[in-house]
């Protein structure tokens, strides 16, 4: 098959390398800027990204490694006080290394590479017709989203109802971006890349394997971007939580995104959450206690409840003439036998027109 990937980001230079893996004789070409451009300071991957990555080429993959910076704290200074936890697991590599390494790369593998070749509608009409497939992987500017008239909206998040036109892919920041404050938009492009060329040659036809791309990074995408909304509004409210104690602003900042649970920190720190609970549970009149927050006490006005489980209303549609019965008894006390720190009983209308 006779390739162009429009773009030599991440995603371009990966997609390339991955399809003549599967096939050496593709012919690959990428048009791109000058061969030392880059936008972007640094490339943060996780575990299971290089797991994946030396899965799909075990040679560049230990090319990369090589030049990582490992690291496992992320220390937080509020209100003079500076707090660490660890067991985070981060890597980082310059992004103008990563790519001078999966140039190398591409280029053993016989992949030509054009640099400073601008890009204009007509030229992807061009390229269109003298090419099997046409990998737009321009970044968030992308020309090839914009000529393709896809729907999106400004800098961090782009959204596109269809990541394909014909023979025309979009890729990386061209078909989906996430805030970089969770850093996972280099993750998002190496793993799409070795999705779609996997599917090349899995698939029956170019346009089964792009629809396969589509549905089964879509939900991926979907998944990083909600992360990434909920990280990007945290940054940008956060007078809100300027005045907490450092205790709560660290556990915070730590699950903003919500891709970390209370559970998951416990793995990741399990003596910083200790410490956590410990004053959560000082904060609440239980000194002593390192249980899970949802067990700290709460007073509510003059009501100490012993625990922070409540049972919502339930319609039950049991009551007589606007009274609760037996059954509302039976009902309730089993409820609290449980252990929930508060019970809610449901409506009661006493009022006939009131009733349902």
């Amino acid at each position: 098959m006779r390739i162009a990937c429009l773009g030599g980001g991440p995603a371009g230079l990966y997609f390339a390398i991955s399809m003549k893996l599967h096939d050496p004789s593709h012919e690959m070409v990428i048009e791109r800027n000058r061969a030392d451009d880059t936008f972007g300071w640094g490339v943060v991957l996780s575990d299971e990204t290089l797991d994946n990555l030396a899965a799909n080429d075990p040679v560049s993959a230990e090319r990369i490694r090589e030049h990582f910076a490992y690291w496992d704290d992320i220390a937080v200074v509020h209100k003079g006080v500076r707090t660490v936890s660890t067991g985070h697991g981060f890597c980082g590599i310059g992004r103008r290394q990563l790519l001078i390494l999966l140039q190398e790369r591409a280029r053993e593998l016989g992949v030509e590479m054009r640099f400073e070749t601008d890009i204009t509608e007509a030229s992807i009409e061009q390229l269109r017709r003298e090419y099997g497939l046409v990998l737009a992987a321009d970044g968030l500017n992308s020309r090839t989203r914009h000529i393709r008239g896809s729907a999106w909206i400004n800098f961090p998040r782009v959204l596109c109802e269809r990541w394909s036109y014909e023979n025309v892919v979009l890729m990386g920041d061209a078909a989906a971006t996430a805030d970089f404050s969770i850093g996972s938009g280099s993750k998002l492009a190496l793993e799409s890349a070795i999705a779609l060329a996997n599917y090349l040659h899995s698939e029956s036809s170019m346009q089964a394997a792009v629809a396969r791309y589509e549905e089964d990074r879509r939900f991926e995408v979907l998944r990083l971007q909600s992360a990434a909304r909920n990280s990007t509004e945290w940054f940008e409210q956060i007078e809100r939580y300027l005045d907490l104690n450092p205790v709560q602003f660290n556990y915070s900042l730590l699950t903003r995104s919500q891709r970390i649970s209370h559970e998951n920190l416990r793995v990741r720190d399990p003596n910083w959450l200790e410490s956590a609970e410990r004053w959560f549970q000082t904060q609440a009149g239980n000194p002593g206690s390192a249980r899970a927050p949802m067990f700290a006490p709460y007073q509510l006005r003059d009501m100490t409840l012993v625990n922070r489980v409540v049972v919502s209303p339930m319609a039950q549609y049991k009551a007589v003439d606007g009274c609760p019965t037996d059954w509302h008894f039976s009902h309730y006390t089993e409820r609290a036998k449980g252990g929930a720190g508060l019970v809610y009983t449901e409506m009661t209308c006493v009022s006939p027109s009131g009733r349902i």
